[in-house]
């Protein structure tokens, strides 16, 4: 395996942590997050099985069908790039 690409994966990791962080102590204090005032939605898969949990409808839909793309991404990926 390339050291680079496992380097470049953490770098994006720690990244992320980063503007989570600066992105939550930048945001409004004491607002609920309803409507169309935004929202929180995360999701993913593990194996062939996609998961989300959102705060709102429209939000899980879409990470849902997000994560259902990246998976038959990697699918089509894991089947062109053989290892």
């Amino acid at each position: 395996m390339d050291s680079r690409i496992v380097l470049a994966g953490f770098v994006l990791v720690f990244i992320g942590m980063i503007v989570m962080v600066v992105g939550s102590m930048l945001g409004e204090r004491g607002k609920a997050h309803t409507g169309s005032g935004g929202g929180f939605a995360v999701g993913g898969f593990i194996g062939p099985i996609p998961f989300g949990w959102a705060t709102q409808k429209p939000l899980l839909y879409a990470v849902i069908v997000i994560s259902v793309l990246f998976y038959i991404m990697s699918i089509i990926l894991g089947h062109l790039v053989k290892v």
